[in-house]
């Protein structure tokens, strides 16, 4: 079975990310799965309404919302992950996503973020099938894009990732510190036991913020 785990930063704007992820999702997985949504308010003067008619245009997908809370970050929804673990089996394949820019479209590099976020859709969405072939063929556990250093930590960078349901399973909630949003990032996926990371595009020692990412140059 594979498991989508899709967080939601529900800030003014957002409909048109979500709309863009999950318009690829639509037209990219024709194979069954369950699209678990975890969405975060950042304040508490800020309706989900237009978010939650957003999500439910899309008749396809039947997604879950399992979790629509007020101040959170990426912590609620790796929670679910976590809550999920009993039920993944060994050969599942489980991928996380979020909103990535959500907070910063008002800012003068965000069509930087925004091109970040359309490469990890691309390797991560649209190229999907390939994840299962690695899975299925090696000894890779996680896949995702941009794997490098930040600092003394090794990270996913923009933190879409897919993994094993093995793996999964032997993931620590405890490790992400739920007042840092940067934790998330840094101690999660990287705590299971025996992590074998793949990495299908990289771009090391760069601030990736600096960075307009083209599609000629990774869609090949």
């Amino acid at each position: 079975m594979v498991y989508l785990y899709y967080h939601i930063y529900a800030i003014e704007g957002v409909e048109q990310i979500i709309d863009e992820q999950l318009s690829l999702i639509e037209k990219h997985f024709d194979f069954p799965f369950i699209l678990n949504i975890g969405i975060s308010i950042p304040t508490e003067n800020i309706s989900n309404s237009n978010i939650l008619k957003k999500i439910h245009s899309f008749k396809k997908l039947n997604p879950i919302i399992r979790d629509v809370r007020a101040k959170g970050h990426e912590y609620i929804t790796l929670d679910l992950i976590d809550s999920d673990k009993s039920i993944f089996n060994d050969s599942d394949c489980i991928l996380y996503f979020h909103t990535k820019g959500a907070s910063k479209q008002n800012d003068s590099k965000y069509d930087n973020s925004k091109s970040w976020r359309q490469l990890m859709n691309y390797f991560n969405i649209e190229k999907a099938k390939n994840v299962f072939t690695l899975f299925e063929k090696t000894k890779f556990n996680t896949y995702g894009v941009l794997f490098g250093k930040a600092g003394a930590w090794i990270i996913y960078s923009g933190n879409f990732f897919w993994m094993k349901g093995s793996y999964a399973k032997s993931l620590e909630l405890s490790n992400v510190k739920k007042r840092s949003r940067y934790s998330a990032e840094h101690s999660f996926i990287q705590l299971g036991n025996d992590w074998q990371p793949y990495s299908a595009y990289s771009r090391e020692g760069v601030d990736h913020y600096e960075i307009n990412f083209k599609r000629e140059d990774y869609a090949k």
